[in-house]
């Protein structure tokens, strides 16, 4: 919803087009790519979303549709350019295929995850505090604008690295949280590793079902989350 998926998809398929031949027999450097291509589009939007107040919430999201929309139009126009098997490539990661789940890449995701998660976990109070309000969060001695810049650097940046090794999961990240919320609270010292391992549970559910349903075929694992997620966040729409 952010751009963050669609710009790291531009940045691997404009790698793909403009290095033929390059693209595929280096999976090192499209983590790169598409970690770049991550942050380049949440800086991006996260500019834009700025007002004279502060960030914007809902500038914040709106502008991110639109860029998601303006840069997922840009990637599907140089796939038409690609080879066969680099069309299927790209298609299949942007649908969220966990193609780089190898050991070299998940020793860099794990580390980053790591210290991005202590940090975010250090800073558990301070989201308790920030989700009474602004105003309310200001008054108890909380710097509003600049702990929202630090928490949504470090959402942006963890976002950015699953992304670069898994490809496209846009469900994960609008689903786990909320069902977390309903089995613990909204405490965030208890809402964080429980919103992490409830995703880690649909995924691994999801990647056991993309490679048994139509075996010995093989689904992308991120279109497996979205049908068992979009159900259930439509389901909290309607009911909230």
């Amino acid at each position: 919803i952010l751009g963050i998926n669609a710009g790291a998809g531009l940045f691997v398929a404009a790698f793909i087009v403009f290095f033929p031949g390059t693209g595929l027999s280096l999976p090192l450097i499209l983590p790169l790519l598409a970690f770049a291509g991550s942050l380049a589009a949440a800086l991006c939007g996260y500019r834009l979303a700025l007002t004279r107040r502060g960030l914007s919430p809902g500038r914040l999201l709106l502008t991110g549709i639109a860029m998601s929309t303006v840069l997922s139009s840009v990637t599907t126009m140089l796939m038409l350019r690609m080879s066969d098997s680099e069309y299927t490539f790209v298609q299949n990661w942007l649908a969220g295929s966990l193609w780089g789940a190898d050991w070299p890449n998940i020793r860099i995701l794990s580390t980053g995850l790591l210290i991005l998660l202590a940090f975010v976990f250090y800073k558990s109070r301070t989201l308790n505090v920030l989700a009474l309000g602004h105003q309310t969060a200001t008054g108890l001695g909380v710097g509003v604008s600049r702990q929202s810049v630090f928490l949504l650097g470090a959402a942006v940046a963890m976002s950015s690295l699953c992304c670069a090794v898994g490809g496209g999961f846009s469900f994960v990240g609008l689903v786990c949280p909320h069902l977390a919320r309903r089995l613990t609270g909204s405490n965030y010292r208890l809402l964080l590793p429980a919103a992490a391992l409830t995703g880690a549970v649909l995924m691994t559910f999801s990647d056991i079902i993309s490679r048994t349903l139509l075996s010995p075929d093989e689904i992308p694992v991120g279109i497996v989350a979205a049908v068992i997620g979009a159900p259930y966040f439509l389901y909290l729409c309607i009911k909230t």
